[in-house]
C-alpha cells in the first residue's frame, strides 16, 4: 500500500471527516494459511496392526533409522505369514502335488501381499513383534496422527521434514485459485499474534459493497478498545468450521462497558448469539512478503497454494493471513470503507459542501481494500466526507 493512505481523521461533532483522494486502488483478496515445512515424508504403518509405542511429538528431532514406534500384527497378519511360510517350505522340500503346492502358495502370496507381507525370502523370516518402525531420514517430527492403541495399516502415521526450510500453505476456493500465478507477489502478516478472545455476534449487516459485517461483543474487560483498529485484519474461530479472516471497520464502547467491535468478513454462515472466538492481529507490525512458488490441489482435489517463508520470523505451526492484489486501477478517486454508507442497495455518502452544508451524494463504488474504496459519483479531489 502506498504510504499516504494513513489518515488522521479531523472530529467534528464525534464523527471523523475524510477528503476524498484521487490515486491508485488494488484490489486485494484475503485468506488464511499455515506455515509448514517445505519438503517432508510421511511415515505409513507397514501392516495391519496395533500402535503399542508412544509416537513422538511434533518438534521431535530424529535421526535417520531411530525408531518411531512399534506395533503388533493383527491375528489376521500373522495368520497370513505362517500360512505363506508353511506353503514356501512344502515347496522347498517337494512335499505334494506340485501342482497344488504351487497353487497355495500362489494363493498364500496374494493373500500375504494384501496385508503388506513380503512374498520373497524375508517370508521364511519370523514375522517380528513388535515390529519398529524407523525413521527414513533425519529431520523434526512436524505431525502425528493416530493415538497409541489404535488399530491401523497404509495410514500416514507421521510427518517428518526439515523446519528450517518453510512455507506457507494455504487453502483456496477455486474461484480465488484461477486468480493465482506462479511468482506472484504476497503479503503474509499475523505473526505472533495474541490469543483468540471469546465474543459473541450480536448483528449481521452488510456494507455498501454487499459483504457481511458483524458486530461481535466483548464482556466487560475482556478486551481494550485499542486492541482493535480499523482498518487492520482480524481472524474469526468458529466451532466446527474453518478461520475465517476479517477486517475491522468500527470499535465501540458501551455505557455498560462491553465493546462492540464491527468486523467486515468474507463469510455467510455466522449467525445471530453465536459463540466465537476473534484473535486481534496488527496490521503494522510482523508483515513478511514472499513469492507463490506451487499451485496444486490435495488428495481430494482441492487447490491450496504454496509460498516460500524462508528466512522470515515466521515460525512451523504459526497461523497467517495472506493478502495478494488481484487487479488495480490508477487515478481514481477513492475514500476510505467507513465513509461509505448503504441503504436499500443503494451506495451513498455524507459529503460538506463549500458553505459548510451537509449533503447525501449518492456513488458507485468499483475495487476496493481494507483502506481504499474506489467512488464514482459528484465528488471532486479534496472534498470532505463524513465517516461513520
Amino acid at each position: 500500500m502506498p504510504s499516504d493512505t494513513t489518515l488522521e481523521p479531523i472530529q467534528v461533532e464525534d464523527r471523523p471527516v475524510f477528503a476524498v483522494r484521487r490515486g491508485a486502488v488494488t484490489q486485494e483478496v484475503l485468506f488464511d494459511g499455515v506455515v509448514d515445512v517445505a519438503d517432508k515424508i510421511s511415515v505409513t504403518a507397514p501392516l495391519d496392526g496395533v500402535v503399542i509405542g508412544p509416537l513422538p511429538p511434533p518438534g521431535t528431532f530424529v535421526d535417520v533409522g531411530d525408531v518411531l514406534f512399534e506395533m503388533t500384527p493383527t491375528i489376521e497378519v500373522r495368520l497370513a505369514a505362517a500360512e505363506l511360510e508353511a506353503a514356501l517350505l512344502a515347496q522347498d522340500a517337494g512335499l505334494g502335488d506340485p501342482d497344488a503346492v504351487a497353487a497355495r502358495v500362489a494363493v498364500a502370496m496374494e493373500v500375504a501381499t494384501s496385508y503388506g507381507l513380503p512374498v520373497g525370502e524375508e517370508a521364511l523370516q519370523p514375522l517380528p513383534d513388535p515390529i519398529q518402525v524407523l525413521s527414513p531420514i533425519s529431520g523434526t517430527v512436524v505431525r502425528s496422527a493416530p493415538p497409541q492403541g489404535e488399530q491401523i495399516r497404509g495410514r500416514r502415521i507421521l510427518e517428518i521434514g526439515n523446519t528450517s526450510l518453510l512455507v506457507v500453505r494455504a487453502d483456496l476456493d477455486e474461484e480465488v485459485a484461477g486468480l493465482i500465478r506462479i511468482g506472484q507477489e504476497v503479503v503474509l502478516g499475523g505473526a505472533g499474534s495474541p490469543d483468540p478472545i471469546p465474543a459473541v455476534v450480536n448483528g449481521v449487516t452488510v456494507d455498501a459493497s454487499n459483504r457481511p459485517v458483524l458486530s461481535a461483543v466483548f464482556g466487560p474487560g475482556d478486551v481494550a478498545p485499542s486492541d482493535f483498529v480499523p482498518g487492520t485484519t482480524v481472524v474469526l474461530a468458529q466451532t466446527g468450521r474453518p478461520d475465517v479472516a476479517g477486517t475491522v471497520v468500527a470499535v465501540e464502547v458501551l455505557a455498560s462497558s462491553l465493546v462492540v467491535v464491527e468486523i467486515r468478513v468474507d463469510a455467510e454462515s455466522l449467525s445471530l448469539d453465536e459463540a466465537i472466538q476473534i484473535a486481534p492481529r496488527d496490521g503494522t507490525t510482523g508483515m513478511v512478503g514472499g513469492d507463490v512458488t506451487e499451485i496444486a490441489v490435495d488428495d481430494e482435489g482441492a487447490p491450496y497454494l504454496v509460498v516460500d517463508v524462508s528466512g522470515s520470523d515466521l515460525e512451523f505451526g504459526d497461523r497467517v493471513i495472506l493478502s495478494f492484489a488481484v487487479s488495480e486501477k490508477e487515478d481514481v478517486l477513492w475514500i476510505p470503507p467507513e465513509a461509505i454508507r448503504a441503504y436499500e442497495n443503494e451506495s451513498f455518502v455524507i459529503a460538506l459542501t463549500s458553505s459548510g452544508d451537509l449533503i447525501r451524494v449518492v456513488v458507485r463504488t468499483g475495487i476496493s481494500n481494507s483502506e481504499r474504496v474506489e467512488v464514482v459519483g459528484d465528488l471532486a479531489e479534496g472534498q470532505q466526507v463524513i465517516g461513520q
